[in-house]
């Protein structure tokens, strides 16, 4: 529920702060604005949040997933987390889309597959469908997300140098 909230909370911060300042951005900055929230919000906190779970509480997280605690692997689970979400937090100070784009990669992989082994895992337990659901749609709609936004930041206009504003072109 906590990366529900996450994703939810950095939508609604991108989303006010896009309107706030909707007359004086292009379309390109508007676009930037809405990406860098789920960048930095969302990954930021899911990796920054996977990381104290998986390496620091690793017993309190299996246990509320319902596996068998592993140590070694959650520590390593952590580790990329913790590593993804510095990436991510990064993205507030280097303002290229090609670090944005290597950035999203990973998280935006991992977290629909390890959803759907999840999903799947809680379903055979007979967990409630709707704590299924309240569990996989940030796992799935974050990526979804940061691909639409990427996509549309992509297709936007390059300058003549070849550059687009966000490289600093």
């Amino acid at each position: 529920m906590l990366l529900l909230i996450i994703w939810l909370a950095g939508l609604t911060a991108g989303g006010l702060n896009w309107y706030r300042r909707r007359e004086d951005l292009t379309r390109a900055e508007g676009i930037e604005i809405l990406l860098l929230y789920q960048l930095a919000l969302s990954y930021g906190f899911y990796g920054l949040f996977g990381f104290v779970a998986q390496a620091i509480l690793p017993d309190m997280t299996a246990s509320g997933i319902g596996w068998l605690p592993h140590y070694g692997f959650q520590f390593e689970l952590g580790a990329f987390e913790l590593g993804c979400g510095l990436a991510a937090v990064l993205s507030l100070f280097v303002r290229n889309r090609c670090y944005w784009l290597g950035v999203a990669i990973p998280p935006s992989v991992m977290l629909p597959i390890a959803s759907v082994g999840m999903a799947r895992d809680y379903l055979q337990r007979g967990k409630d469908w709707m704590e299924v659901v309240s569990v996989t749609l940030p796992d799935f709609g974050v990526p979804l997300t940061v691909g639409v936004l990427l996509w549309f930041l992509f297709r936007e206009p390059r300058t003549e140098e070849g550059r687009s504003h966000l490289d600093g072109g």
